[in-house]
C-alpha cells in the first residue's frame, strides 16, 4: 500500500467502511464491465455491418453474444448459490 493516498483514494477508502468500522461490500465491477464490453462489441459489429465489413461485423457480434451469454450464465449460477445460502442461513 502506498504511503500517500490522493484525495479520491482516501475518500474511497473511508467510504468502504460504515460508522462502526465494519467493511461494507463493494459493488460488482466485473459484471458491469462485462456488459459494457458486450455492448461495445455489439455497437462495433452494427457499425461494421452498416459500412459493409461483414467479417468484422460477424466477429464482433459473435463476441458480443458470447459475453452476454457468459454474463447470463454467471448471473444465474451466482443467483442460485445466493438463494441456497440465504435459505440455509434463514433455516
Amino acid at each position: 500500500m502506498p504511503l500517500y493516498l490522493n484525495r479520491r483514494e482516501r475518500f474511497s477508502l473511508l467510504r468502504s467502511f460504515d460508522r462502526g468500522g465494519t467493511a461494507l461490500a463493494k459493488e460488482p465491477v466485473e459484471a458491469t464491465t462485462m456488459l459494457q464490453m458486450a455492448l461495445a462489441f455489439l455497437v462495433v459489429g452494427l457499425i461494421a455491418a452498416l459500412l459493409g465489413f461483414t467479417t468484422i461485423a460477424g466477429a464482433s457480434i459473435a463476441i458480443a453474444k458470447f459475453l452476454a451469454g457468459l454474463f447470463l450464465v454467471l448471473f444465474l449460477v451466482f443467483l442460485i448459490i445466493g438463494l441456497t445460502a440465504a435459505r440455509k442461513v434463514i433455516d
